[in-house]
C-alpha cells in the first residue's frame, strides 16, 4: 500500500480518537456520575462536542482563528489536529480531554 494512504488513514484515526475522547470526557461523564448534561453558560445549549467545535456563537471568534468549517465531518477531514487542540486550549477546555 502506498505510504500516502497510510498517512491519510493515521490522520483520520487521530481525528476520530480526538473526537471520541472529547465526547466521552465532556458530555458523557455526566451520565456516569448521574448528573444532568452540562449546559453552555454563554447560550444555554447542551454542551456537546458539536456545540463547542462548530455551533457556539460565543466561541466563533476564537474558533475562526484556528479553523473555518461547518460540520464535524469537515473539521476532522480537513483541519490539522494541532489546530483543533490549539482551539480547545484557547477556550480552556483542554483539561477535559
Amino acid at each position: 500500500m502506498p505510504k500516502n494512504g497510510n498517512n491519510t488513514r493515521k490522520k483520520a484515526n487521530k481525528h476520530t480518537a480526538l473526537s471520541t475522547i472529547c465526547q466521552l470526557q465532556l458530555t458523557n461523564s455526566c451520565l456516569l456520575k448521574g448528573e444532568n448534561q452540562p449546559e453552555c453558560q454563554a447560550c444555554q445549549s447542551a454542551l456537546t462536542v458539536t456545540h463547542i467545535l462548530i455551533d457556539c456563537t460565543h466561541l466563533s471568534a476564537v474558533r475562526q482563528r484556528h479553523f473555518r468549517v461547518d460540520t464535524l465531518k469537515e473539521l476532522f477531514e480537513t483541519v490539522d489536529s494541532r489546530n483543533i487542540i490549539a482551539f480547545i486550549k484557547d477556550i480552556n477546555f483542554y483539561h477535559y480531554i
